[in-house]
């Protein structure tokens, strides 16, 4: 399954596309577009992995 990022309301964004891991625990935090985001949750559809984002 391969690893996608939600952040707000944009479409998912593939992991490798933004540097980020494959995988992620809930409260992980990590550096994208130059702020912090928390992961706040996860689903899984059509073989995809959906880690929403939280700017904090």
């Amino acid at each position: 399954m391969k690893a996608f990022y939600s952040f707000f309301s944009m479409e998912p964004i593939p992991a490798e596309e933004i540097r980020l891991p494959q995988e992620a625990e809930e409260g992980d935090i990590y550096s994208c577009f130059g702020l912090l985001y928390q992961v706040v949750g996860k689903s899984v559809e059509n073989d995809r992995i959906i880690y929403q984002m939280k700017f904090i």
